[in-house]
């Protein structure tokens, strides 16, 4: 109430001021709506994130080109091939450090291909979408943001012939190895996979917070390794020499991404969504944690009859109709709701496509992935992982262009 003998002072608002007051305020409510209907995406720390910048990552480039060590074979020996990396005309392999007996992973590319720096390397190769420097980079980045689902780079080294880019290791190998030694039987296999599942699309969606699409999502790009507690284990993704900042992004006339995880639209769009193309590629690789098999070859229109299927009847009557393992259809051997899961990340239209939760998607009238009933519960501390949550889109960041 207004105390005696005083009135209340009143305010003019501009009638253009007042509209757009009101319209921010029902945007907001509209979107606190849409949070709510995720349990997921709104029991977490509304806390904003800080997404990285262009000039970020050029400076984490620009500071590890100019800090390459001489290279001193003596200070690694050498245990095994972990496997090739053919992009990037080179190969990783596990190795001791002589200095503290940490095993580490040693991704060995030739000088000619990595040149001297991210300078150099654009200028020798233009339209080179696989980018070593960028990877290096990003990793750097991530790696400074306290991003847990990164392997960290230790160094860089070089000789005369060679560049060393050596990392921490994971020691359970990649997702498609880690899936082979779970149990076969669906039931206990959907147990096994499910805490994983939860973990890899929590990553993506953290690193979409952070601005960063990946491009480049497969079970090789996926790894395991145990936690320093000996308990459950942690996931870690790799190689983002394809990786852009920002949602949009203009294909060039190379592709990002492998034949069977690249988003279809990559091959029609002048320009997409990098994070529903993440998405996508997590249906693909669901699939085939699940089934140890690819259900397409590739996306590219009229080359692949499995997937010009999906485009004409969607991929949730594909996985429950047409498609079949060991003889058997998809229904009579995993559950609905990871049918379901898996369909609604691949559909082939983006604008139908399950989203990851962010917010930008999310505003946009996406369904968040984590509404599924297959995925486990919040209240599941074996399963979920807690963080923060990002509450600014990066929407209307700068896109990275590929273009020719």
């Amino acid at each position: 109430m207004v105390a005696s003998g005083k009135r209340k002072k009143r305010v003019w608002i501009a009638l253009e001021d007042l509209e757009t007051h009101a319209i921010t305020k029902a945007r907001e409510a509209a979107e606190a709506a849409q949070l709510a209907l995720c349990p997921h995406c709104s029991e977490r720390k509304l806390e904003p994130l800080e997404a990285i910048e262009q000039n970020d990552l050029e400076e984490s480039m620009n500071t590890l080109s100019s800090s390459v060590r001489p290279w001193d074979s003596g200070r690694f020996r050498f245990v095994s091939k972990l496997q090739d990396a053919p992009r990037n005309h080179g190969c990783v392999a596990e190795m001791l450090s002589e200095d503290d007996g940490l095993a580490v992973a040693v991704k060995r590319m030739p000088n000619w291909w990595v040149q001297s720096g991210q300078d150099d390397f654009k200028s020798k190769y233009p339209k080179e979408v696989e980018q070593p420097w960028r990877d290096a980079g990003l990793v750097k980045g991530l790696q400074d943001l306290n991003f847990p689902h990164v392997c960290n780079l230790v160094s860089i080294f070089r000789d005369q012939h060679m560049t060393y880019m050596v990392s921490s290791l994971a020691t359970e190998g990649d997702l498609f190895s880690w899936a082979q030694r779970q149990p076969a039987h669906s039931d206990a296999r959907e147990l096994a996979l499910k805490p994983i599942v939860a973990q890899l699309l929590d990553a993506v969606r953290w690193l979409h917070d952070l601005g960063v699409a990946h491009g480049d999502l497969s079970l090789e790009n996926i790894l395991i390794t145990q936690g320093s507690d000996c308990s459950k284990p942690q996931l870690k993704l790799i190689d983002f020499g394809m990786a852009t900042l920002g949602r949009k992004y203009t294909p060039g006339s190379n592709l990002a991404g492998k034949d069977m995880y690249r988003a279809p639209e990559a091959y029609v769009a002048a320009e997409y969504d990098a994070f529903l193309a993440d998405a996508f590629s997590l249906g693909v690789a669901l699939y085939a944690m699940v089934f140890l098999n690819y259900p397409w070859e590739t996306t590219e229109p009229g080359k692949s009859d499995d997937f010009d299927y999906v485009r004409r009847k969607g991929a949730e009557t594909f996985l429950k109709t047409k498609t079949k393992v060991r003889g058997k259809c998809l229904t009579d051997l995993i559950s609905p709701g990871l049918i379901d899961l898996m369909a609604g990340l691949l559909a082939p239209q983006p604008g139908k496509r399950l989203c990851l939760g962010e917010t930008c998607l999310l505003r946009e009238g996406h369904v968040c992935a984590w509404k599924s009933r297959w995925l486990p519960s919040l209240e599941d501390p074996v399963a979920c992982c807690t963080r923060v949550f990002s509450s600014s889109s990066v929407s209307t960041m700068a896109p990275d262009s590929e273009s020719d």
